[in-house]
């Protein structure tokens, strides 16, 4: 099943919904989990859509440097502090203030922002004191609670862990064009093509095309037994273990994000449109 999102509202939807009409221009960050996906534009407009709470909502107030999402809550960040909705936002406290250039959560409502050189972490992570320094980062990668990554603009990136639960990263080359990453273990693309370590061994696992020179990965965070890459624009996936995951959408394709559980993937076309394919049961909210 291959749904296309148009990202735009006819007048009867918005007064039906009591949606913000989202701004259409580039798109240039995807973040989702197990209910649904958000997209970031770079005028730093945020829509999301899926099922649930958060979904059907549109922030009024734009302006976002940063979005991420997990377990049905969307945060967003601003230079003059962020906000987050959603089923559980009422419960939800990161307990700092949300004005990142990066965010980053993952499960257990656990967190890492970037800011002014720095990314520094809450919940299980912060209770690690991990914090790492990088002048440029171009991405923020929560892996697991003891381990935190950023990929720097340059391609190179640096990983800081708590224990040797980390070690894994220095298996993989230091510089990338995208790092896509789960509990105990990681992918990167760059100039040695798609290289991944922590993969689940074994003839019933479909295995990722190692070696191809894709320029985007998004790894199933769940346990990593399943992703897709981006090569020359086009959407090679494996491993998907919902019978309605594929065919993968045909198109130019320059973002992609796996939702938690494997059961949906979103995509970005090179005109900025949002595809999602897979398994969309109770989506009804899209923007």
């Amino acid at each position: 099943m291959v749904l296309i999102v148009m990202m735009a509202c006819s007048e009867g939807q918005l007064e039906e919904s009591g949606w913000s009409e989202p701004v259409t221009d580039e798109i240039v960050d995807l973040t989702g989990d197990e209910d649904g996906f958000c997209s970031l534009t770079r005028g730093g407009n945020v829509s999301c859509w899926g099922t649930g709470e958060v979904a059907p909502y549109v922030p009024v107030e734009q302006g976002f440097t940063t979005v991420s999402r997990v377990n049905g809550i969307a945060c967003g960040s601003r230079p003059d502090g962020g906000e987050c909705w959603g089923e559980y936002a009422a419960e939800f406290d990161p307990g700092v203030e949300l004005d990142h250039e990066l965010l980053e959560m993952y499960g257990g409502f656990s967190g890492c922002g970037y800011r002014d050189g720095v990314a520094s972490c809450w919940g299980q992570s912060g209770d690690y004191g991990i914090n790492i320094e990088m002048e440029d980062a171009a991405k923020l990668l929560a892996v697991g609670t003891k381990i935190v990554c950023l990929l720097g603009r340059d391609g190179q990136f640096e990983c800081q862990s708590a224990t040797e639960d980390g070690a894994f990263m220095a298996e993989l080359p230091r510089y990338a064009t995208d790092l896509s990453s789960w509990e105990l273990g990681a992918c990167s693309t760059g100039d040695a093509g798609l290289q991944c370590v922590g993969l689940m061994p074994g003839p019933a696992v479909v295995q990722p095309p190692i070696g191809a020179m894709a320029t985007r990965v998004a790894m199933d965070p769940a346990g990593g037994t399943s992703g897709c890459v981006i090569v020359d624009t086009e959407i090679q996936c494996w491993g998907h273990p919902d019978p309605e995951s594929g065919p993968e959408p045909a198109g130019e394709f320059k973002l992609i994000e796996y939702g938690a559980g494997g059961r949906t993937t979103c995509a970005v076309t090179l005109d900025d449109e949002i595809e999602c394919f897979g398994s969309t049961a109770g989506w009804t909210v899209w923007p």
